[in-house]
């Protein structure tokens, strides 16, 4: 064997496994952009790109209000077009009823924008501004304008195609994300409850929750959904996920403190169930028509399974039916 070739089979015996190793490394690590979240009680995340593949969504943008419109005009930022990758984190305040409502948001969005146009928008409307560590925040009026102290959503440009925002009381989540953003590609850095829960989150998830993911829906610290209150606490962690395959797959997982408590949940849980598929077969709207197809089929589909100390709820959804509830306002 010549020398030549020692020396590529000796590089190739010494690169192979490290190339391997960070290939499984980094397929086993959450995405980025959630990697950079602060803190929360719930964390979601979608990649938008296959979305935007199947349902072509970003074809025929819903009706937008006149300030978004406006947003649009000036920066030349067509969310259905230009993001690709969506994070938030959810926080629950102290006071629901205060004037920070009950759960604070802090966001990331990855994409491809004009970082230029979008830093002159932010300008001309930010009522503050703050430097930290090399980045401006700029804080916009959100929510009731006419409050005496209305609501600030403080964004940032990290760098082109990448922002930050929060709605936070103060800035201490998105001095948080900046932190994170400079510690770097390699950093282990990421929010507790990512790296307690992601590895539950099923692989090709197109989209996915984890945490207090009932946090939003609450009403008297139980979740309630479409009217219905479910049996589940708020702060009761879950893990839900969504799946691109042929059909979209949907899985929540609730976690329970107990077998004992995910049995409770689950028989709760099928029971509503039942009474849901018994309206969706017989019920009519409130236009007096039959459901429509795709979304009675989608219930019939639900399934309830007790797994251990987790209560499994799993649907699938015909991609049609993502395409209509994306094109709609």
């Amino acid at each position: 064997m010549s020398r030549l070739r020692r020396t590529v089979f000796l590089s190739l015996a010494v690169l192979l496994p490290v190339a391997v190793a960070v290939t499984v490394w980094f397929g086993h690590r959450p995405p980025r952009v959630a990697r950079l979240l602060p803190e929360a009680d719930a964390i979601l995340y979608a990649n938008l790109k296959p979305a935007r593949l199947a349902t072509h969504f970003d074809r025929s943008a819903p009706p937008r209000s006149p300030d978004f419109q406006a947003f649009v005009d000036a920066t030349g930022i067509v969310p259905e077009r230009d993001l690709d990758e969506v994070a938030f984190a959810l926080t629950r305040r102290p006071d629901p009823a205060g004037p920070n409502g009950p759960v604070a948001y802090t966001e990331i969005f990855l994409g491809r924008f004009d970082s230029a146009r979008l830093a002159a928008f932010l300008e001309q409307h930010a009522t503050l501004r703050e430097q930290y560590a090399g980045h401006t925040l700029y804080a916009l009026p959100s929510g009731d304008v006419t409050s005496p102290e209305p609501r600030l959503l403080r964004v940032a440009i990290l760098r082109p195609g990448l922002i930050t925002a929060s709605n936070a009381p103060t800035a201490e989540q998105i001095h948080g994300v900046i932190d994170r953003d400079r510690a770097g590609l390699f950093s282990g850095s990421a929010p507790s409850q990512l790296l307690d829960l992601f590895p539950e989150v099923p692989a090709l998830s197109m989209a996915w929750g984890i945490g207090s993911l009932g946090l939003p829906f609450a009403e008297s610290g139980h979740v309630s959904l479409l009217g219905f209150r479910l049996p589940l606490p708020a702060d009761q962690p879950m893990v839900a996920s969504v799946r691109s395959l042929g059909v979209l797959r949907v899985r929540v997982a609730v976690i329970a403190p107990s077998a004992d408590l995910a049995l409770q949940q689950s028989g709760a849980l099928s029971g509503l169930l039942g009474v849901l598929k018994t309206m969706g077969i017989s019920g009519r709207g409130t236009s007096g028509n039959a459901p429509e197809a795709p979304l009675s089929a989608a219930l019939q589909s639900v399934t309830v399974q007790l797994a251990g100390s987790q209560t499994v709820v799993t649907a699938e959804l015909p991609t049609s039916l993502l395409t209509r509830l994306v094109s709609r306002p």
